[in-house]
């Protein structure tokens, strides 16, 4: 299927059953199977509804760049986006979970980048909204998310050029099942620091906010998308969900506040 599709491996694909269609990972290649099989996951299957072999149609073109962000989230359906971009800004602020992947990333995201323009620096947001027709964002997750490491800019037409451009500084803001608010990256454990001790008194005390030395979150693997994107300045902010339903703002504005006095 992959030689058929064009595609490689890394790259994300869609899977279309029925009315619905989530994006997904080619994690392994088989030449010698038959052409026209996918061999999937149980979660895959269960985000599309199913629980065994179904009949369905892949794609190689992962977002539909016209639909309406309307529309998008009245069908159930994924649109990327990408605002304010300037070839070598100071700061990108992704987005990968917005919609009801990880509910308030996107406006998260966006709020940060007009505080940095607002503070005159230069800065420019990448986004994707995932939606669902299930309950707030359980169905949403399964069927668009797609963890930072796994990113393939051969799926995102805009996330292609954004890595075109060097960046001081990259932020990537997500969901966390942690209790705590968690900050990983390569940037500077003292500037993830700064960060970390910022946004808690941006928030009142009210959550504890770490950095990972660390496992999963740490999120220093050299293949996840901040680090990428800024060699030196990456940080992964990973939030609890009442935390973001409760501060989505004033935390895009304290990433913004503290990033600005660094450019």
């Amino acid at each position: 299927m992959a030689d058929i599709l064009e595609v490689q491996l890394g790259q994300q694909i869609a899977l279309y059953h029925h009315n619905l269609c989530g994006l997904y990972t080619i994690a392994e290649l088989r030449p010698s199977e038959d052409h026209e099989v996918i061999r999937i996951g149980d979660s895959v299957a269960r985000g599309l509804w199913e629980t065994s072999s179904f009949s369905g149609v892949a794609s190689a073109t992962c977002v539909e760049h016209a639909l309406p962000l309307e529309q998008a989230e009245y069908l159930g359906d994924y649109v990327e986006q990408l605002t304010a971009f300037e070839e070598g800004a100071g700061v990108v602020v992704c987005s990968p979970y917005g919609g009801r992947i990880h509910e308030y990333t996107d406006l998260q995201g966006t709020r940060a980048v007009e505080a940095l323009q607002d503070r005159h620096a230069a800065a420019a947001s990448w986004s994707c909204k995932g939606y669902s027709w299930r309950p707030r964002s359980a169905g949403a997750e399964a069927r668009w998310f797609i963890p930072p490491e796994e990113l393939s800019e051969r799926s995102f037409r805009y996330l292609s050029q954004v890595l075109q451009s060097k960046w001081w500084y990259a932020v990537l803001l997500m969901q966390t099942p942690t209790a705590d608010i968690v900050i990983g990256g390569s940037a500077p454990p003292a500037l993830k620091q700064h960060m970390a001790s910022s946004i808690y008194s941006a928030i009142g005390h009210s959550c504890p906010v770490t950095v990972a030395a660390g496992g999963p979150w740490a999120a220093t693997h050299p293949n996840h998308l901040v680090n990428r994107l800024s060699e030196h300045g990456g940080f992964q902010i990973a939030q609890p969900f009442w935390v973001l339903q409760n501060h989505w703002c004033v935390i895009g504005e304290t990433i913004a506040a503290v990033l600005a006095e660094k450019l």
